[in-house]
């Protein structure tokens, strides 16, 4: 019999539960009337550069996506004049279409089109107490109501799915300012290295830590690397010390200041594997693998044969990764021919290459169903494992601008998770979601809270990582400057929900602690 899924519970038909057959729940909860689907009607393209009306002042292009042989529609503004920018930023849902137009007058404005009248005069919108350079539509977007229909309570929700290593987050790690990357000397007693909390934000322990320069958790344990390179290992679940120790090849890579030994780190399959891109001659790179409890067990290095500079597992390359029971780490750019990621079996062996040219700056990888995302400068790629490019999204920014796709995360019900963080002015920090396919995007921003950008809401550690990740279903995104009833700078840590709506806020409880600096995800096997 074939299995039906509701709402994150699946039934077979016949089945019985609480005294209720499937047949009768799916009959009274997934009435004919509430099955829809979807097919694209429209592609949208924005020119916002276009001359029509003057240098820069912008058009969109509608297609029939059902005959994209016949000429599209081209849209300009009714009012449109030169550096409008007509086009910057689109959104459509149903049929209705919302165009930016950030510089129309100094100022910005949006335009409402009727996807199905796009002959009428759109509804022009601009900002009631507009002023000059606010860039008003630069960013747009449209919002459905929906309407939920509560099942019964003897149907659960569903649990917290085990990530593509195998295994189910169970803790979330917030590192305060003195436990962040390149922190010297003592954590202050008063703030703490790091709480640890449930997934809900409940049970926090703190686990004070001496100047570490990596955190990470997994199977049960914390694992952190101090900047000279002693190992900790700590229970996850009270937090207490259980080993000491140091690593001949770590405390080599520290003793002669090798670039980059030791910047990312990940469990897995009971061992604790360490970056070292320029452990050996020339910068080949390679992963140090220390076994997680036992101190008999040898270390070991994993090393392909790569070109000079390939520096494998560079935390600035993409760093390493841990899934399906395998240890992935991308290459620089510096290497053309060994440019990709190159995973291999936690022992080093069965050593394979997914080859990706385009990814010219380096890129992690994440498992998306049954393909990979990687990223190259203001793009992300979904690739199969051959490396060929199956879907991309690309944001376009004013020059000298990047950071879309710097850092991305797959949740437990196969949203993809893309950071947008983008180096102007004003700098602009966010979250966007998509489906597979790269499909039914969706952004959500720091204005969406008090104070977003002053907060470093999404910032993490650097400019450039650490501000958000994934627990489940859920998404964690840091603000490491935020205040709280008059804490300053005690710092905080946001979980949304998988449609980017807030759900939770976890602060920072003394000032400057700054929790949130950097965030982390531990795991454990999953309960039989």
């Amino acid at each position: 019999m074939a299995n039906q899924i509701l709402s994150g519970a699946v039934f077979q038909a016949g089945q019985v539960i609480a005294g209720i057959d499937a047949d009768t729940i799916l009959d009274t909860f997934i009435a004919p009337q509430l099955l829809t689907t979807t097919s694209t009607r429209w592609m949208i393209v924005g020119a916002y550069l276009d001359d029509d009306n003057g240098d820069s002042s912008g058009s969109v292009y509608v297609y029939d996506a059902t005959d994209l042989s016949a000429q599209p529609t081209k849209l300009t503004p009714f009012d449109g004049a030169e550096d409008d920018h007509f086009g910057y930023s689109l959104d459509a849902v149903s049929n209705t279409l919302l165009v930016g137009s950030f510089y129309d007058d100094g100022q910005g404005s949006s335009y409402i089109y009727d996807l199905d009248d796009l002959s009428a005069q759109p509804t022009k919108l601009t900002a009631f107490d507009g002023a000059a350079s606010d860039f008003f539509g630069r960013s747009v977007a449209l919002c459905v109501e929906t309407t939920t229909i509560p099942l019964p309570a003897f149907i659960a929700p569903p649990a917290a799915a085990p990530s593509s290593s195998g295994l189910v987050p169970n803790k979330i790690f917030m590192w305060s300012s003195d436990a962040a990357s390149y922190q010297g000397g003592v954590g202050r007693s008063d703030v703490g290295g790091v709480v640890m909390t449930d997934g809900d934000f409940s049970n926090p322990t703190t686990i004070q830590l001496n100047s570490p320069q990596m955190v990470v958790g997994g199977e049960g344990k914390v694992v952190t690397i101090a900047q000279l390179g002693e190992i900790k290992v700590y229970d996850e679940s009270t937090g207490q010390l259980e080993q000491t120790f140091n690593d001949s090849y770590l405390d080599s890579a520290k003793t002669t200041d090798i670039w980059g030994a030791a910047n990312d780190a990940v469990i897995g399959a009971g061992k604790i594997f360490i970056s070292a891109p320029e452990y050996n001659p020339q910068g080949v790179g390679s992963i140090i693998v220390v076994d997680l409890l036992d101190r008999n067990v040898d270390t070991y290095l994993i090393t392909p044969t790569l070109g000079n500079y390939s520096r494998l597992s560079s935390v600035s390359y993409g760093g390493i990764t841990f899934i399906d029971g395998r240890i992935y780490g991308h290459t620089s750019q510096w290497s053309s021919a060994d440019q990709g990621i190159w995973h291999f079996a936690p022992d080093g062996s069965d050593e394979q290459f997914i080859p990706t040219p385009g990814a010219t700056t380096g890129s992690t990888i994440v498992k998306w169903g049954d393909n990979f995302v990687v990223t190259k400068e203001n793009t992300i790629q979904v690739i199969d494992s051959s490396g060929s490019v199956l879907h991309s999204v690309v944001k376009t920014y004013p020059a000298e601008t990047y950071g879309f796709a710097q850092d991305f995360a797959v949740t437990s019900t196969g949203k993809l998770v893309v950071s947008n963080k983008i180096h102007y002015n004003p700098e602009e920090y966010s979250i966007f979601l998509y489906d597979e396919g790269l499909t039914n995007e969706i952004e959500f921003k720091p204005a969406d809270i008090p104070n977003g950008i002053a907060s470093k809401w999404g910032y993490g550690t650097t400019e450039n990582s650490g501000g958000f990740e994934v627990f489940g279903e859920y998404i964690l995104v840091s603000a490491k400057e935020a205040d709280n009833n008059g804490i300053t700078n005690c710092g905080a840590v946001y979980r949304y929900n998988d449609s980017g709506v807030l759900q939770d806020i976890f602060y920072g409880t003394v000032a400057d602690q700054k929790i949130g600096t950097n965030i982390s995800v531990g795991t454990a096997l999953p309960s039989s």
